[in-house]
């Protein structure tokens, strides 16, 4: 009788330590398991050079991250997906990544791309990570989504500084109609009037249209001192072409870095000469070299946001000490000084980056440099 009863324990004590060990074997199971971040990217259609630098960038940081160690002892996986830069496009990439792939994590490019998956990031419980969005209201209204990129309003404040050191008090509006382009210039219409400065007149136009004629003849009317352009790149550049055509040779301003795109469809960089625009302070050089070894090409705009969004995702991960969403947003919200290569990386109460170093510039014998004032 004794001897079955010690029998019986002994069963019972078995039976319990291959259960601990099938646990803790689980446990190592998916602690060993990749860390996967994923990117919904215009990698084809309009901006499609933005989003290369994205990606790349992204890559860069996964591969330097992995060749240290990873994070929590596990490795970075990057799924990058494209959105052919429409919103349908965006949601099927989303929802390709959350929904087939398990991924909690995902890095989004501009605002108009960013903002139909708002709702998916709420519904899956997913943290987003915006690049190259200067929206803060995509911040503002969701609490899962974080934006390494500045605000628009740091280059518009610059802008709007700069011409009232120049004297100017009439300033003329050229924009094409979209979610970036409609923000911004909410935000800069308020800086113009809170400047004491005069909007003389406004153009918008569709981003589809390619004749400006009509828009250049009613600013030319409202005889202003500087043109300021908030539109796409290559409607940017056509019109300043026709503009130029038509002799409104008044100074121009455009929203922020000029591009291929632009320089392209004003037929030349010669166009654009005297065009002043605001950037963000050049990248870390340590990492401008990185790039460049990487890709054989300077690592172009949005690229050092691109890097520093993950390397603040995974030390947001390596932080809480898992990757559990909840615990990764927590640790988000307070990044603070973090040493990205854009910058110091400091996230407000509103999820967006505080603050931001702004450079002017000015095409000048062809080229593009510093402003110096």
């Amino acid at each position: 009788m004794k001897k079955s009863i010690w029998a019986i324990i002994a069963i019972v004590i078995i039976i319990i330590l291959l259960v601990l060990v099938s646990k803790n074997n689980g446990k190592q199971a998916i602690s060993s398991q990749p860390i996967k971040i994923g990117a919904v990217f215009a990698l084809t259609g309009y901006g499609a050079n933005w989003a290369e630098n994205n990606r790349d960038a992204a890559q860069l940081a996964v591969k330097e991250i992995n060749a240290s160690g990873g994070v929590l002892g596990r490795q970075l996986e990057l799924d990058v997906q494209d959105n052919a830069s429409t919103q349908k496009g965006t949601v099927e990439a989303a929802n390709k990544l959350l929904s087939q792939e398990g991924v909690k994590f995902i890095l989004t490019g501009w605002a108009e791309h960013t903002e139909p998956m708002l709702a998916l990031f709420d519904q899956n419980k997913a943290v987003g990570v915006g690049v190259s969005t200067g929206n803060p209201s995509l911040s503002e209204k969701n609490q899962y989504f974080f934006n390494v990129w500045p605000r628009d309003a740091f280059l518009t404040n610059a802008s709007v500084n700069y011409m009232k050191s120049k004297g100017y008090k009439k300033v003329a509006i050229f924009n094409t109609i979209g979610s970036w382009e409609n923000s911004v210039i909410s935000v800069i219409s308020s800086q113009i009037a809170q400047a004491g400065l005069v909007t003389a007149d406004t153009e918008a136009v569709d981003p589809t249209s390619k004749d400006y004629k009509t828009q250049i003849a009613k600013i030319k009317a409202s005889n202003p001192d500087i043109i300021y352009i908030q539109a796409l790149e290559p409607n940017a550049g056509l019109f300043v072409r026709q503009a130029r055509q038509l002799r409104l040779n008044v100074p121009v301003m455009y929203g922020t870095s000029l591009d291929p795109e632009m320089i392209t469809a004003a037929g030349g960089i010669n166009v654009l000469e005297g065009t002043v625009y605001p950037i963000y302070k050049a990248p870390a050089e340590s990492f401008q070299k990185a790039f460049q070894a990487a890709y054989n090409r300077p690592a172009g705009v949005s690229a050092d946001t691109a890097y520093d969004a993950v390397a603040v995702l995974a030390q947001a991960i390596k932080n809480a000490g898992s990757d559990d969403v909840e615990k990764v947003r927590a640790e988000l919200s307070k990044t603070k000084d973090f040493a990205g290569v854009s910058g110091n990386i400091t996230f407000d109460q509103t999820r967006n980056r505080g603050g931001a170093d702004v450079v002017l510039m000015i095409v000048k014998n062809g080229k593009q440099i510093p402003l110096v004032k």
